[in-house]
């Protein structure tokens, strides 16, 4: 290139008329080597089946499916599943796939390659919830019946694996549920026998019984104002019986003066066993017409008269054996004996009441004492029971969740088992490819083309930047700054020298054996050799 020169659209024409060759032929000779290298490459198919997902058919209202896993990831996993390495591996022993790789790969490298020809893609429904509604899986080999075969293999195993995993999906839940089912039922007996433990030792706390103790406090007090009374009017009686008796007593003197026995064959004893016996019978009548059989008085009143009937039956027997008699009084004396043996009979039935009162009132005391110790223990009971009760309703709460969990998970294994659940099914099979899918001749040899033409384009652009030859006057002028005095015209020679042109021609031959030697290969043993070469 000559400096400071610069180029219009007649030096580029002039440059492209001169150099022509040099763009032409490489773009003939790559045009068609990339042809030829194009008709060696192997046909290749691709076979591809449609795969339909039918969502449960029975209403998620009345079953609920345990498998929540969004369907996109399921079908991922299942995917990595059936393109591992083992599932591969078995279809390209099946299928004899790759024989002429066989001798000069390893397996990994054989699977890596299969793995490479098989295509998986989803297929998304907009009417679905979850978005996928089908999904495609194709396959690309050499062989069109072999394709098609392992594609529906590939369809076959996805089918197969989604059953088999939901299955398994939903038996895991359900033993996971059953699990954590018997953990929860031994809590919960735990917690029950707790309870009752709680409620038999503290029965009478409870706040259910505070209203019973309330009621029992009031009614026993009522008892309490009852003996209060009772014992009040004893012991004025006692008081009056006592003061009489006093009185009595004192006169017993007076009465020994002045009495003179009447009838001195009916001798009668001083205060014998038997007057008062008959005067405490005398009393029982009169309290029986007033008094029920169970009140305390008759109990007391009937007891005096049998301690008054042994006393008197020990007086006959003494009697009987000699004892000496006591000495006759008169009749006035003897009503007098009478009258005191009577109030010292009513004194002892009021002392034996008085003290049985006053036991009664402690009694009915410390009843109420406990009655009261046990409300006023009802707010802590009722505390402890709270806690109790609220671990207990929850581990029952948490029982019950467990077992309607458990039991809609049974319901969902068996909705897998008899296939009721979300399914795959085939819906276009594979198909037998008629037309192979690659290699585009077309677009090789266009990309050959292209490429020659890139080569040749480089090639006299390289030429023109290093040539420094001058052309015309101005490549003189513009150059040198000097000016022309005169031009010699060319001298054309009547053989031109073609000798530059050798390299051109010899690189084109070589090009056109290449391309024959590769299609020659094609149909070689020597093939496998140069594919090994080239890998």
């Amino acid at each position: 290139m000559l400096p400071g020169k610069k180029y219009g659209a007649e030096d580029l024409i002039e440059i492209l008329r001169r150099r022509k060759w040099l763009i032409v032929l490489p773009l003939a000779l790559s045009t068609i080597g990339v042809s030829i290298y194009a008709r060696t490459l192997p046909d290749q198919f691709r076979s591809e089946a449609t795969v339909l997902i039918v969502p449960q058919r029975v209403p998620e209202s009345y079953v609920r499916s345990t498998v929540t896993t969004r369907i996109e990831d399921r079908l991922e996993l299942m995917r990595e599943q059936i393109l591992s390495r083992t599932k591969l591996d078995t279809i390209i022993r099946e299928f004899a796939l790759y024989p002429d790789l066989a001798p000069v790969m390893i397996r990994e490298e054989l699977v890596d390659r299969m793995r490479a020809n098989v295509s998986f893609a989803v297929v998304t429904d907009r009417r679905r919830r979850e978005g996928a509604g089908a999904f495609q899986v194709s396959f690309v080999y050499g062989d069109a019946r072999k394709a098609m075969l392992v594609t529906e293999r590939l369809a076959s195993l996805f089918v197969n694996e989604n059953i088999q995993d939901r299955e398994v999906q939903a038996l895991a839940t359900s033993q996971f549920l059953e699990s954590n089912l018997g953990e929860a039922r031994q809590r919960l007996i735990e917690r029950e026998k707790k309870l009752e433990a709680y409620r038999s030792s503290h029965a009478a706390e409870l706040p259910s019984q505070q209203q019973s103790n309330l009621q029992a406090i009031q009614n026993t007090q009522m008892q309490l104002q009852t003996m209060d009374t009772a014992l009040a009017r004893d012991g004025d009686r006692r008081s009056t019986v006592e003061r009489l008796l006093a009185e009595e007593r004192k006169a017993e003197p007076a009465l020994l003066m002045s009495s003179s026995p009447t009838d001195p064959s009916e001798p009668l004893t001083a205060a014998s066993a038997s007057a008062r016996l008959d005067v405490a019978r005398r009393q029982l009548a009169a309290m029986e017409r007033r008094l029920m059989p169970e009140h305390p008085d008759m109990v007391q009143a009937r007891k005096a008269i049998e301690e008054l009937e042994r006393q008197a039956k020990a007086e006959s027997q003494s009697a009987a054996v000699g004892a000496p008699p006591d000495a006759p009084v008169s009749r006035e004396h003897a009503t007098w004996r009478t009258k005191v043996a009577g109030m010292d009979v009513e004194m002892q039935v009021l002392d034996r009441r008085i003290q049985a009162n006053l036991a009664e009132q402690q009694r009915l005391q410390a009843q109420v004492s406990s009655y009261r110790q046990r409300v006023e223990a009802a707010p802590y009971r009722e505390t402890e029971l709270i806690e109790l009760t609220r671990d207990y309703e929850t581990y029952r709460q948490m029982y019950l969740d467990l077992l309607v969990k458990l039991q809609n998970s049974k319901m969902a294994v068996d909705l897998e088992r008899r296939q009721a659940g979300e399914q795959f099914r085939l819906l276009d099979k594979a198909n037998l490819p008629q037309k192979p899918i690659s290699p585009d001749r077309r677009r090789l040899t266009l990309m050959g083309a292209l490429l020659g033409f890139a080569l040749g384009v480089g090639i006299v652009g390289f030429l023109e930047y290093r040539d420094t030859t001058f052309r015309t006057d101005a490549d003189v002028v513009t150059t040198l700054a000097l000016p022309v005095l005169a031009s010699i015209p060319m001298v054309v020679s009547p053989t031109p020298p073609v000798r530059g042109r050798w390299w051109l021609i010899a690189g084109g031959c070589l090009v056109i054996a290449a391309g024959g030697a590769a299609f020659w290969l094609r149909w070689t043993p020597l093939q496998r050799l140069a594919d090994t070469w080239i890998r």
